[in-house]
C-alpha cells in the first residue's frame, strides 16, 4: 500500500488489522512550522520503520508511536532542519520488542529535548543517537 499527496494534508488514515509490516516516510516542505506524527498500529505489526525529514522552517516536531503486542523491531529515524527548539519523541511498545533505534538529527538551536520509551522485558537492543549539527 502506498500513499502519495501533494499539496495541503491534515491527516492520513491507514487501517487493516492484518497488517504485519508498515513503513511510513515522510518529507516535509519547506514551509511547514510544526508538525506531529501519531501512529497507533495494529495487534499483528512486528515490524515498524518511521522515517521523517523536515524542511528549514521546521521549529516544532511531535512524534508519538504505540505499537501492538507482536512488535519485535522498531526503527525512527528524524531529521531537522535549523531551526528546531522543541522534539518530542514518544514510544510504546508492547512485550516482543526486541531491537528499538532512535537517531535523532537537528540543528543546534535545539533547546528542549523529550525522548519516552517503554518497552517490555526482552527488549536486548536498544539504541538512541542524537547528532546537533551546525547548518
Amino acid at each position: 500500500m502506498a500513499v502519495n499527496t501533494k499539496g495541503r494534508l491534515k491527516s492520513i488514515d491507514i487501517t487493516g488489522p492484518l497488517l504485519t509490516q508498515l513503513t511510513v516516510s515522510l518529507k516535509a516542505g519547506p514551509l511547514l512550522t510544526q508538525l506531529t506524527v501519531s501512529l497507533k498500529a495494529g495487534p499483528l505489526l512486528t515490524q515498524l520503520t518511521v522515517s521523517l525529514k523536515a524542511g528549514a522552517l521546521l521549529t516544532q516536531l511531535t512524534v508519538s508511536l504505540k505499537a501492538g503486542p507482536l512488535l519485535t523491531q522498531l526503527t525512527v529515524s528524524l531529521k531537522a532542519g535549523p531551526l528546531l527548539t522543541q522534539l518530542t519523541v514518544s514510544l510504546k511498545a508492547g512485550p516482543l520488542l526486541t531491537q528499538l533505534t532512535v537517531s535523532l538529527k537537528a540543528g543546534a538551536l535545539l533547546t528542549q529535548l523529550t525522548v519516552s520509551l517503554k518497552a517490555g522485558p526482552l527488549l536486548t537492543q536498544l539504541t538512541v543517537s542524537l547528532k546537533q549539527v551546525l547548518y
